[in-house]
């Protein structure tokens, strides 16, 4: 009886190891916690110190991108159109873990280490091509756009946020004059609204009843990608609209792309035109397990792209879509390319 047990467990082991290890995972020169970002072609990197240096490196040379006090914890934000990389700069991340702390936030040109201070915020995003970058300022409560070729051309938003010390909106433009973003009002309920940068006017696009309810955007060349979910409500489940991009005009017109009874975690990516990717929950009872997933957009197929268990979040770097566990990144999609033989492994 012993030792069946013990031949059970064992075969357990051996599943969760090879569940762990069927996914391929990013190939680096270095330590994959400096790494900020890798062009597909691996042409380009950039990557991190403990000693608060953030570093470019292309065509077996390196160069300091910026300097800031030890510990500093850098971040990339890019696209597909491969224009502009946006990069953040937190000073206080092991002192103080507030998710609306105002970080440092510069631009720099694709493949670049020429860097521009654009202000200080949380959750920038690229918009338009590349054209526009957008930022959120807790503290004032405002959504910042700036031009990313003219910093003289920029424009806010106001909003209510209500009495949520940790709300962040999901901002999406659409065109150069029509932005749809969350808000909150004083009763703790999440609105989806629309500016029209002309008028500046705002309109609500839609409107819910279930303070619990959350939104995420995604949005490619053709298609504008809108996630329900609730981490509270168990009875709202999930689900994803697809709107074309042109034809924004109502949220019911939106078509069901995907529908679950459970809630995911979101993290929502289309950076791809044939599939989104996103954190599934595959089993609430008894314990949460949540994997990564896509849909096909033509069949919308689900497959379950991982085998982990405990997935909370998916990234894109330049097409490659990972999966950050364990101090390891696993690649559901793209291959790798470590390009120049450049680095010391000891920086």
């Amino acid at each position: 009886m012993v030792i069946l047990k013990i031949s059970i467990l064992f075969a357990i082991l051996i599943n969760l190891t090879f569940a762990v290890t069927k996914l391929p995972t990013l190939e680096t020169k270095q330590s994959i916690q400096n790494i900020r970002f890798i062009s597909n072609d691996g042409k380009y990197t950039y990557y991190q110190r403990n000693d608060g240096t953030f570093l470019f490196a292309t065509n077996y040379k390196v160069t300091e991108v910026i300097k800031k006090s030890e510990n500093t914890q850098y971040n990339i934000i890019s696209s597909i159109y491969k224009k502009n990389l946006v990069l953040t700069a937190d000073e206080s991340f092991h002192s103080n873990f507030s998710i609306t702390k105002d970080k440092q936030i510069y631009l720099l040109k694709f493949g670049s280490e020429k860097t521009t201070l654009i202000g200080n915020g949380v959750q920038p995003q690229l918009h338009l091509e590349d054209k526009w970058v957008s930022f959120y300022i807790p503290k004032k409560k405002i959504i910042k756009f700036m031009n990313t070729g003219s910093d003289s051309l920029t424009f806010d938003i106001k909003l209510n946020a209500g009495k949520n010390p940790y709300f962040i909106p999901e901002v999406m433009m659409i065109d150069r004059n029509t932005i749809y973003f969350t808000d909150i009002n004083e009763n703790g309920v999440f609105g989806i609204l629309n500016y029209d940068k002309v008028s500046k006017k705002v309109s609500i696009f839609h409107k819910n009843y279930d303070f619990t309810e959350k939104f995420e955007f995604c949005r490619n060349k053709n298609h504008f990608y809108i996630m329900t979910k609730s981490l509270l409500n168990k009875n709202l489940g999930t689900t994803i609209l697809k709107y074309d991009n042109k034809q924004i005009k109502d949220f019911s017109k939106g078509e069901i792309l995907y529908e679950s009874k459970l809630n995911d975690f979101g993290n929502i990516t289309c950076f791809h035109e044939d599939k989104l990717y996103f954190v599934k929950q595959t089993a609430s009872k008894p314990t949460s397990v949540t994997e990564a997933a896509s849909i096909e957009i033509e069949t919308k197929k689900v497959k379950i792209e991982s085998s982990l268990k405990n997935v909370t979040q998916i990234i894109t770097m330049d097409g490659k879509i990972l999966i950050p566990y364990r101090e390891k990144y696993y690649l559901i999609r793209g291959e790798n390319n470590l390009g120049e033989d450049i680095f010391n492994t000891n920086n």
